[in-house]
C-alpha cells in the first residue's frame, strides 16, 4: 500500500485486509497496490467481510499487479485481471463495503460473495471501474442459486454521484454471474452514472446472467443515468434472469434515464439469440415510478417482450427506441415481439 504510511506489516507479507485497515487509520489519501510474486491470477480467499472503506480518497488498484492489463477492446472486454477476491458463497458476507467519498476500486475480479461492492450511508463520488464483478478472472464462474441480497454493486442510503464504469475502455466493468441483481440502487441514491458496462455476459459475450435484474433502480433513487449517447457510454444488458433494466417502487423514484443501451443482444448489438435475451422484459417500469426517459435503446431477443410500463407509472417518456430489431437492422423480435407502452 502506498499512502501516508507504509503497511504496518512487512511489505512482503502485507495482506489486503491489513492494507485496508491501515487506510482507515492514516487520515489521508491511500492507494492499495499489489505485487504478488508468481503467475497470475492470484486469489485472495476471504474469511470475513473486508474492513470498511470509511476514509475518503482510498484507491484499491488491481491493475498494479504485474501482468495485469486493463481492457482495450471496443467490444466486450480483453482485460487481464491479476487479482481475484473470493468470498465464502452467495449467502455469506459481502466483500467490499464503502461508506466514504471519492474512493476507487479497479482491476479486481470479485466473486462468490453476497454483494461484491456495497456503498451505504451517503457514500458519494466513488468510482467502480475496470472490474469483473460476480465472475472470476477467466470469466467462467457463475453462481448456481438465487439470493435476493446477492448483487454485483449495491448502492444504498442516499449514496449519490457515484460512477459504475466510464466511457474509457479501461473502465469497463463486467457484471455477470451474480446470485441476484447486477447493479442496484435503493433508498434515495441519486445522480449516479452507469456507463460502458457489460451486464449479464462474460467478457467474450457468453451468457453469464445475473439471477435478478441486470440494473435495478428503486425506492426514491432518482435522476440516475443508465447509458448515454456518447462514445462508449452505452451498456450491454443481456441474459439476466429477470428484467434487463427495471425502474420501480414509489412516487419518489423520479427522473431516471435509460439511454442508448443494447438490451438483450450480443456486446456488438448486431446479433444475439435466446441465450442473450433477458428472461423477462428488456426494460420495465412499474409501481409509481415517474418522469423517467427511455430512449435510443436497442431492445431485442428478450423473452417476454421489449419495453413495458405497468402499475400506475406516470409521466414517463419512451421514444426513439429500436424494439425487436438488432443494431444491424435485422428483424429478430422479442418473445412477444413488440413494445408494451
Amino acid at each position: 500500500m502506498t499512502g501516508v504510511q507504509a503497511c504496518a506489516l512487512p511489505i512482503c507479507n502485507c495482506s489486503l485486509r491489513a492494507a485496508l485497515d491501515e487506510a482507515r487509520l492514516d487520515h489521508g489519501p491511500s492507494t492499495v497496490t499489489f505485487a504478488i510474486p508468481g503467475a497470475i491470477p492470484h486469489q485472495i480467499q476471504l474469511s470475513a467481510q473486508l474492513p470498511s472503506i470509511d476514509e475518503n480518497d482510498t484507491v484499491v488498484d488491481g491493475y498494479t499487479q504485474p501482468g495485469s492489463q486493463p481492457n482495450t477492446s471496443a467490444v466486450g472486454s480483453n482485460a487481464v485481471i491479476g487479482i481475484e477476491v473470493r468470498g465464502n458463497g452467495p449467502r455469506a458476507f459481502s466483500a467490499f463495503y464503502m461508506t466514504s467519498d471519492r474512493n476507487t476500486i479497479r482491476g479486481l475480479a470479485i466473486f462468490s460473495a453476497a454483494a461484491k461492492i456495497k456503498l451505504r450511508d451517503a457514500a458519494r463520488d466513488n468510482r467502480i471501474v475496470g472490474n469483473f464483478l460476480g465472475t472470476d478472472a477467466s470469466g467462467t464462474f457463475t453462481e448456481t442459486e438465487f439470493n435476493p441480497n446477492g448483487m454485483g454493486v449495491s448502492i444504498n442510503d442516499a449514496s449519490d454521484r457515484n460512477r459504475i464504469g466510464t466511457p474509457a475502455l479501461a473502465d469497463r466493468n463486467v457484471v455477470a454471474g451474480n446470485s441476484g441483481r447486477g447493479v442496484s440502487f435503493f433508498f434515495d441514491s441519486s445522480d449516479n452514472l452507469v456507463q460502458n458496462n457489460v451486464v449479464g455476459l462474460s467478457p467474450t459475450g457468453i451468457p453469464r446472467g445475473n439471477f435478478g435484474h441486470g440494473v435495478d433502480v428503486n425506492f426514491g433513487s432518482s435522476r440516475n443515468l443508465i447509458g448515454g449517447t456518447g462514445a462508449n457510454e452505452r451498456n450491454v444488458v443481456a441474459a439476466n434472469h429477470a428484467h434487463g433494466i427495471e425502474i420501480s417502487h414509489e412516487l419518489t423514484t423520479v427522473g431516471n434515464r435509460v439511454v442508448g443501451n443494447y438490451v438483450g443482444t450480443r456486446p456488438d448489438g448486431r446479433g444475439g439469440n435466446a441465450g442473450t435475451g433477458n428472461w423477462n422484459f428488456g426494460i420495465h417500469l412499474e409501481d409509481h415510478s415517474n418522469h423517467s426517459v427511455v430512449e435510443q435503446n436497442v431492445v431485442a431477443y428478450n423473452r417476454r417482450g421489449g419495453i413495458t410500463l405497468q402499475r400506475t407509472t406516470t409521466d414517463n417518456i419512451v421514444r426513439d427506441n429500436v424494439v425487436g430489431v438488432n443494431a444491424a437492422g435485422q428483424l429478430v423480435g422479442n418473445e412477444i415481439g413488440r413494445a408494451h407502452v
